[in-house]
């Protein structure tokens, strides 16, 4: 189910983010980051998978680019807010703060019940 799927990969992304900002060896680094990437895009096949099933066919189009909108303008306000927190606070404490983030979002997305039950298939 890909509901499941996304409750996972939220979960696995709260707990691997705060790692971004612990990790002084580069080798274990690239595989926290990978490790992200891969959860990202995991959860972006299981999202699109829910949209396709809840979405009618004709406007597949228009929500598919209200989605795009949203998701990659908010790369360059996050990679903005990253870069600002690093400064403030320094890159352990900026990971934590985003390892803290993802846990609230992780907690929010799992309380609301339609994404607990998922689509009806």
């Amino acid at each position: 189910r890909p509901n499941t799927i996304v409750l996972i990969t939220i979960w696995l992304w709260a707990a691997v983010t705060p790692l971004a900002g612990l990790i002084s060896n580069t080798v274990l680094l690239i595989a926290a980051l990978a490790s992200i990437s891969f959860m990202g895009a995991v959860w972006n096949i299981a999202g699109n998978t829910i949209y396709f099933r809840l979405v009618p066919d004709r406007l597949i189009g228009r929500v598919s680019s209200v989605g795009s909108m949203t998701g990659f303008g908010a790369l360059p306000v996050g990679a903005l807010a990253a870069g600002l927190m690093v400064q403030a606070f320094g890159p352990t404490t900026a990971g934590l703060m985003a390892g803290a983030l993802m846990l609230v979002l992780a907690a929010v997305t799992t309380a609301v019940p339609s994404v607990r039950r998922g689509p009806a298939v």
